[in-house]
């Protein structure tokens, strides 16, 4: 028999063995059975009708189901949940002051080179990671899986659609945690605000919750060689300070157990291993607990992991302002002030000074509520938020994922 098929391929040219004639299906989009130039998921279309077809604002590929500008993979398969230990090549956005105009600068570079010697400035970029789940008495979440970690990446992808500041993990102690790229201040009031109000809106009416979730936490990263060693020390002394504790809880919004737990604001270390720990990476991993206020054991930043979690736009805002103008306040303030009495009357002058730059903080801060006492009057802010936003009749309230102020037209 083998020699039967052996003579019979013997006789035969290439071309009788390999051109068969192969079953044309009907195109997709014509009906024509026409060859197909390519399959969408095992749907053919044919060449002609290819060039007819919507290309996607997102991927940039002509594609068959295509609305509002955007494909169905881009929607349901462009993004997944990843791993717990998942971290991609880092991507800065920021502005630069000549790009004013232009769209936002996306790169893999967080310096510049300054000085005849060109030596590495780095730039001031912020990050957060933001964990959500259920809320604590249940309810059913609509989208999980692909299709919310896609829905995610395609927000992230923010105003020119060409971004990459958001993507999705999992989390050992909440159900997703959504992780930016880090972000310069003037990249987000420019593109990064509206970026993260219509996150917050989606996942919400995805039936996700933070505040009103059993054990969800925000964080905030600071480039670590954007900041001195000696001002991150100063960052620390302020928030391990025992005359600043009620002031930094309250701004926190975490029980005092759950800040215990995730965010002590126990000195962790000797003075000494302190100072050592703020200019060097290595000797926190050794030496001092990560679930601290003011972790210092990452490479490239310095994290702020005292707030509750939230997905309150007013309160999101609020913890950036803070941690910002914290950030600005130690680079005018001596360790001697922060050493007399903790440096809270000092800082607080500082807000009054530019309140202007931390509108939501501010307001938090002179807002009373049951569970806690206003720290400081600012006017000009309370007059200016009562007066634009007295028509929407919603009461901004801070301890909620939802009672948030509408955005101002």
């Amino acid at each position: 028999m083998i020699k039967t098929y052996l003579n019979k391929l013997k006789e035969l040219s290439l071309s009788d063995i390999f051109n068969i004639p192969v079953a044309i299906q009907e195109c997709y989009k014509c009906g024509e059975p026409e060859p197909a130039y390519t399959r969408y998921k095992h749907v053919p279309i044919c060449g002609n009708c290819y060039e007819e077809l919507e290309i996607c604002g997102y991927c940039e590929r002509r594609q068959l189901n295509i609305t509002d500008g955007i494909c169905e993979p881009c929607r349901t398969n462009s993004a997944v949940i990843e791993g717990c230990d998942y971290k991609p090549q880092t991507i800065f956005h920021r502005i630069q002051p000549n790009r004013l105009g232009k769209p936002p600068l996306v790169t893999d570079s967080g310096h510049y080179l300054s000085g005849q010697s060109e030596r590495k400035r780095w730039y001031e970029h912020y990050g957060v990671e933001i964990e959500c789940d259920h809320h604590f008495d249940g309810g059913e979440i609509v989208w999980t899986g692909n299709r919310i970690a896609s829905l995610i990446n395609l927000i992230g992808k923010g105003m020119t659609s060409k971004e990459k500041l958001l993507y999705t993990k999992r989390d050992g102690t909440a159900l997703i945690e959504i992780v930016s790229h880090p972000f310069s201040w003037n990249y987000f009031t420019r593109y990064g605000k509206e970026i993260f109000r219509v996150l917050f809106d989606k996942l919400k009416e995805n039936n996700l919750y933070a505040h009103w979730a059993r054990d969800c936490g925000f964080h905030v990263h600071v480039s670590r060689r954007a900041i001195s060693p000696i001002n991150i020390y100063k960052l620390a002394l302020f928030l391990y300070r025992e005359e600043n504790y009620q002031f930094n809880l309250d701004v926190s919004q975490r029980s005092e157990g759950r800040l215990e737990q995730w965010a002590s604001l126990d000195q962790p270390a000797s003075k000494r291993t302190l100072i050592r720990a703020c200019r060097n990476y290595e000797i926190a991993t050794y030496e001092i607990d990560r679930y601290t206020a003011l972790n210092l054991q990452n490479r490239n930043t310095i994290e702020f992991r005292i707030f509750r979690g939230t997905l309150n736009f007013n309160t999101f805002r609020k913890n950036l302002e803070f941690v910002r103008s914290l950030v600005k306040w130690v680079d005018v303030t001596s360790i001697s002030t922060i050493d007399k009495d903790g440096g809270l009357s000092s800082y607080l002058e500082f807000l009054q000074r530019n309140y202007n730059d931390y509108e939501n903080l501010c307001y938090f801060l002179s807002k009373p509520e049951t569970d806690r006492k206003p720290y400081a009057n600012f006017p000009v802010i309370m007059e200016r938020w009562n007066r634009e936003h007295s028509s929407s009749g919603l009461q901004l309230v801070f301890n909620s994922d939802k009672r948030e102020l509408e955005p101002c037209v």
